[in-house]
């Protein structure tokens, strides 16, 4: 994917869509927050928030933070 976005080619290349289920803790749902890739390594390193709010694009207090790893 990241040599399709750097290059000048209009063939974009076979790709999955994969659905994650993130914990949810005291009511509040948590959310993908940030994700880099692991050097010399397959898949990524991703960090999830819970934040207490009622709109997804509204700030709110952080209630807690994961990291994990998709292979």
């Amino acid at each position: 994917m990241f040599r399709y976005l750097k290059s000048d080619d209009n063939v974009s290349p076979e790709f999955e869509i994969y659905r994650f289920q993130l914990p949810e803790h005291n009511g509040i749902q948590s959310g993908f927050s940030g994700a880099c890739n692991l050097p010399g390594r397959s898949g990524l390193l991703f960090t999830a928030s819970m934040e207490n709010t009622r709109s997804v694009t509204a700030d709110g207090e952080i209630t807690g933070s994961y990291i994990g790893v998709i292979p």
